[in-house]
């Protein structure tokens, strides 16, 4: 387990993209350290080999503290016998892996442990922050990927690597509305409403179950309330039945808490001098957020770490 120190600044009180930054990135963000319970919230704890082919990353000082200024663990998922894809921002400020295991428990009895050759995060990605636009914000959740490559490859017979769905245009993107999700990570086994996760514990494969509300180009948002995206859980897949199989559609990138508007003390919505309304927090769990497994996003993969993946096809 890792320890983190979740920083707090001020909601925004004009988007429902903009607030505190410490929930902002509670999901973006990375692991935290032990607690007694293994209670998951609107999920369930991994049963032993389901899901062998997500993994647990752990970064640590050695490797860098991390765009946050923190070290700490994210989740990632095998979609090629020597590559695995993650959170562009997990990977941010690292230099290498520490560690790289599939067990329920992380590193485990029943683990599998794994060796990288290279990591990368995509150039253009910036990570949000309580100042920037909605539009900046969109385009870090369009971008967040990175990946890890493997020292060795894993046979296939040994762990499969999880079938993609590339969202290359409209058509594509259409398929996904509505549809059931799997998320699978190794993040907070509860959510905290204060954004303190101190207490809270990482390193258990846990699985939950949301459904795709929207989606804008190259993000999806899941629906809200509990059982979606916690610290830690960054950068793991999010899966849907396409044409009969399970298919991951998305990364984990981050999660919104639940704003409401503000009223006055007669019950009237408020506003801002420029019209816009006024939001607060309402200490709720919002809507995860997913990077898309968009053509872009993966063909930059294919590109950079030179290694075909199934399914994609990049100009030359």
């Amino acid at each position: 387990m890792v320890r983190i120190n979740l920083r707090r600044q001020n909601p925004s009180k004009r988007s429902p993209w903009i607030f505190r930054a410490s929930l902002l990135l509670s999901v973006l963000l990375l692991g935290h350290l032990s607690g007694a319970h293994e209670m998951i919230i609107g999920g369930e704890i991994a049963k032993v080999a389901e899901f062998p082919g997500v993994v647990l990353l752990k970064m640590s000082e050695s490797g860098g503290v991390g765009a946050m200024g923190w070290e700490g663990s994210c989740t990632g998922f095998l979609v090629h016998p020597k590559l695995i894809l993650t959170a562009a921002h997990c990977l941010q400020g690292h230099t290498h892996i520490d560690s790289i295991s599939n067990g329920v428990k992380g590193s485990g009895k029943d683990s599998a442990k794994f060796r990288e050759d290279e990591i990368n995060s995509r150039p253009d990605f910036v990570l949000p922050s309580s100042d920037r636009t909605d539009a900046q914000r969109k385009e870090a959740a369009s971008k967040d990927i990175g990946y890890v490559v493997l020292r060795e490859e894993i046979p296939a017979d040994v762990i499969a690597p999880i079938e993609i769905y590339v969202t290359s245009d409209s058509p594509s993107m259409n398929r996904l509305a509505n549809l059931d999700a799997t998320l699978v990570g190794y993040g907070a086994t509860r959510w905290e409403k204060s954004g303190n996760y101190e207490g809270a514990s990482t390193g258990t494969k846990k699985i939950g179950h949301k459904k795709i509300t929207d989606f804008e180009n190259g993000f999806i948002r899941l629906a809200g309330a509990e059982g979606g995206a916690l610290p830690g859980d960054s950068g793991g897949p999010i899966l849907a039945t396409i044409d009969g199989k399970l298919k991951v559609v998305a990364l984990n990138h981050g999660m919104t808490p639940e704003q409401k508007q503000k009223t006055d003390k007669h019950g009237n919505p408020k506003f801002d001098k420029k019209g816009a309304p006024i939001m607060e927090l309402t200490g709720n769990y919002g809507a995860t957020i997913g990077t898309m497994l968009t053509k872009d996003n993966l063909c930059w993969v294919e590109r950079t770490a030179k290694i075909d993946l199934p399914g994609v096809e990049c100009a030359n």
